[in-house]
């Protein structure tokens, strides 16, 4: 009964063994002067057969299961000349590395004439004379250029031109009526007095910079902005800010010109963002009358005086007159005085501002040492806050940042490392480093201990917890409420080891990692206390 499994083992691992004799997996990498390409498309073809890869961002590419023997390989990339070659392919193949070559003009463009050549007439249309050379001439006015043909690509040697006109032989403004002075060209950033700056377009002179960056601006300011609206029809105070947006790229190789790290490449993109709002904000606080307790004009929803008891003799307050504590007077400041007359649904009204800005900044590095080692890391920061404005004009702010960063390592082994039995294998180590910390700020923290000032205890009085009770009102006077004070602050560890190792159609992942995290959390629920006024007490 023994026999039946093992026949079926040794029939299983002759069936693999073979396949993986007769198909071979095959690496490689495509670069330019050292850097990787990605999104270049490699072809295998043999026979009938096949198969198409996408380079990934480090310009690597794999076929998992290609059959032994000749195959012919081509590398497109826009832009490039395309490669090919035929490669014999077997277990002990080592990888290959492309090497791209840019396509000159000529190989983009070969219907094109030669430089210094007149177009042919009639092409596309266009009524493209052919152009004399003339020889260069100095003029009493100083030099001038004449206008170029556009089917040649190349300037002209310079006309002769009269003091007196200043007119060239060329044509230039008819040329450019016609079309052949194109925006942006050489011709046209050369020639012609359409002309851009020699920094912009193509038109820049001496080699091509390394490095490759763009910067992006947009300003706003309160003084083209309307004013905020206002529901009382009284014109109201416009806040002024001034809001800038700025997003920003740059990359290149890692060092300095002529001094370079080869095989390395760096980007570092950074935004910023400001946005402010400014709106009309409608409220009832306390009159006068009130303030110094007397309620004699105040009405009720029926429009009658209202009636108010003492709740510790259950009579009513002589002329609606309620003395008022030291507590209420201190608390009482803080409210405004009305502004709005004419409506019984608010009496104070007051323009605020509110703000938010991000700024985030993401840069990634990379070094290829060769096609079997590779480190990269990237960093990450981004910081969110805002600031909103009560009816009070207390300015409270929140904030929420956030860092990660990572430095990887991988190494590739050939099919010939004795671990893998011939296969492909790779290990790769990861350190990561990520903190996120959120802060809320009430407007009195580490500024006025109001409850302290005014007599109130029972609550907490810390710095951070500083500010007045939160105080409600069912009559419909603006409550006075500020958020509570917290901190917590995120963080974490990672160390990470993973291996990949393939064999034919198969693959197996292993790896492992060890973490530290801290939790800190610092905050107090309801630290100032809270006083509702409902309008009822207990008898």
């Amino acid at each position: 009964m023994a026999r039946a499994p093992i026949l079926l083992v040794l029939l299983a691992l002759s069936i693999f063994s073979a396949r993986s004799l007769a198909a071979t997996e095959h690496h490689g990498q495509v670069t330019f002067d050292g850097l990787p390409v990605p999104g270049a498309t490699v072809t295998a073809t043999q026979g009938d057969k096949k198969f198409t890869a996408i380079t990934d961002p480090q310009g690597m590419y794999s076929f998992a299961d290609l059959d032994d023997g000749v195959w012919k390989f081509e590398v497109e990339m826009q832009g490039f000349a395309t490669q090919s070659q035929e490669l014999t392919l077997a277990p002990d193949t080592a990888s290959t590395v492309w090497q791209l070559r840019i396509l000159t003009l000529a190989e983009i463009a070969p219907g094109l004439p030669p430089p210094g050549t007149a177009s042919a007439p009639g092409a596309a249309g266009v009524n493209a004379s052919p152009v004399s050379a003339q020889p260069a001439a100095k003029s009493t006015s100083g030099f001038q250029r004449a206008a170029v043909n556009s089917a040649s690509n190349a300037p002209a040697p310079p006309a002769e031109s009269t003091a007196s006109t200043g007119e060239t032989s060329g044509g230039e403004d008819q040329r450019s009526a016609t079309g052949l002075l194109v925006n942006g060209s050489v011709n046209n950033g050369a020639a012609s007095s359409f002309a851009q700056m020699a920094a912009f377009g193509n038109n820049r002179k001496g080699p091509g910079s390394l490095y490759q960056g763009f910067l992006g601006v947009l300003f706003d300011t309160s003084a083209w902005d309307a004013g905020p609206y206002s529901v009382s029809g009284i014109a109201t105070p416009k806040p002024s800010y001034n809001d800038v947006q700025i997003v920003s790229a740059f990359g290149g190789p890692i060092g300095f010109p002529h001094h370079v790290i080869k095989g390395t490449n760096f980007v570092v993109l950074y935004q910023h963002q400001a946005n402010d709002n400014s709106v009309v904000l409608p409220g009832i606080v306390p009159t006068l009358l009130q303030r110094g307790g007397n309620f004699s004009q105040t009405l009720n929803s029926a429009g009658q005086p209202v009636q108010i008891y003492n709740p510790a003799t259950n009579m009513p307050f002589a002329g609606s007159m309620i003395p008022v504590s030291a507590q209420a007077q201190a608390l009482l400041s803080k409210y405004p005085m009305p502004n709005v007359t004419g409506t019984s649904a608010y009496d104070y009204q007051a323009p605020v501002l509110n703000a938010s800005q991000q700024d985030s900044v993401q840069a990634r590095a990379t070094k290829n040492f060769n096609y079997f080692n590779q480190l990269y890391g990237n960093f990450a920061y981004q910081r969110q806050s805002s600031q909103s404005t009560s009816l009070f004009g207390f300015m409270d702010s929140a904030s929420t940042s956030g860092v990660d960063g990572a430095v990887n390592w991988t190494r590739r082994f050939n099919k010939g490392f004795s671990f893998t039995g011939g296969q492909f294998f790779s290990i790769h180590f990861k350190y990561e480093f990520s903190r996120l910390v959120a802060d809320e700020t009430p407007y009195f923290a580490n500024l006025t201990n109001v409850s302290g000032l005014a007599g109130i205890s029972g609550n907490d009085q810390t710095p951070v917890n500083w500010g007045p009770p939160n105080l409600i009102f069912s009559s419909g006077i603006a409550g006075l409420s500020e958020p509570a004070y917290a901190h917590n602050a995120n963080q974490t560890q990672t160390f990470t080891y993973d291996s990949l190792w393939n064999r034919g159609r198969h693959s197996i992942s292993f790896g492992g990692d060890a973490r530290r995290q801290q939790f800190n959390i610092v905050s107090q629920q309801d630290a100032r206390g809270m006083v509702a006024f409902t309008g009822a007490a207990p008898l």
